[in-house]
This record gives structure tokens, sequence and C-alpha cells, in this order.
């Protein structure tokens, strides 16, 4: 795939720039093009390697901006996840989570972000069958969601919030559980 290779080499030229700030703008964007690339392919084998790569090296940044760092990783594991390579993906979301709370502490509860890698997280420990896992982060995105503060609109939070509302109330449905 012709833009696959495109994106590849400039993440490499990205990698090497010295302002931390231009390599990791240009590093997320080409993890963001990647995984666009790939997001309804059920094959990502050529892509794994350079994602995980571009993992290094987004993290290896001097003074970044977290938020970027965690975006990217974000990224990165939903590329994992819908090419159903699970264990990836929650390690990612993981990271992406980690790397908020160093950076921000207890702010970081309050970002859409990492609202939004706890609901990812509980998505594919679902699709791993891994419920008690799931409904833990389903439940744990509901409560960062009410408090997130970053929002674009309040009509936006409702919605997002909903939706993980939803996706704990189904679960425990499934389950044989009450949903609240």
């Amino acid at each position: 795939m012709r833009a696959f290779m495109i994106y590849r080499k400039a993440a490499e030229k990205y990698k090497d720039l010295e302002s931390p700030d231009q390599r990791l703008t240009g590093l997320v964007v080409c993890i963001s093009k990647i995984k666009k690339l790939y997001k309804d392919k059920a094959y990502i084998g050529n892509a794994t390697s350079i994602m995980k790569q571009m993992a290094k090296w987004l993290t290896k940044v001097q003074n970044p901006h977290s938020k970027m760092v965690a975006k990217g990783l974000h990224d990165i594991a939903n590329f994992f996840s819908h090419g159903s390579e699970n264990e990836l993906a929650v390690k990612y979301y993981q990271m992406a989570i980690t790397q908020m709370d160093k950076m921000f502490g207890h702010k970081a509860q309050t970002l859409n972000l990492y609202a939004q890698c706890h609901h990812n997280m509980g998505v594919v420990y679902k699709s791993m069958s891994k419920f008690k896992e799931a409904e833990y982060f389903f439940q744990k995105s509901v409560d960062l969601y009410k408090i997130a503060e970053d929002f674009d609109s309040e009509a936006d939070k409702d919605e997002t919030l909903r939706q993980s509302q939803d996706s704990v109330r189904k679960l425990r449905q499934m389950l044989g559980n009450p949903a609240f």
C-alpha cells in the first residue's frame, strides 16, 4: 500500500527532528493516518511493527506534551483493537493512561481522552470475553465522563456519557446482572 509506505517514511524522518514539538506532532499525525488506513481491515500485519516502533519513538521525546503522547498511544491501541490484537491494544491504552497520570496527576481524570481510554479498554476486554474487566472499565469511563471538562460542547459530553452508560447496561444485562 503506497500511502502506508509514505507515512512510514515520514515517521522515520519525524523521529529525528530536533524540535520535540515538531517530532511529536509529526509522529502523531503519521500514527493517525496509518490507523485510518487500516481501520476496516482485518489484516494489519505489515503495519504492526512500525506502530510498535512509533510508540517507542513517542515515549522517548524529551519534554513532551503528554496529552499529545497519550493521543498517539491511544491511536496505536485503537489500531491494534481494530486488528484484533487485543493484548497489544490493552498495553497501549494502559500506557496512554499512565502517561496522563504521570503528567497531570489527579487532573488527568478530567480529560475526555482519559475516559475514552477506559471505555475502549472495556470494549477490548468485552471482545476477549473478560466481562468482569470490561464492566470495571465501562463503569470507570462513565464516572470519568461525568467529570471530564474538555468536551467541545455539553451535547457531545452527554452523548458520550450516554454511550458509555449503554455499554455498562448492555453488558450487565448480558450477564444477568442489574443494569444500575
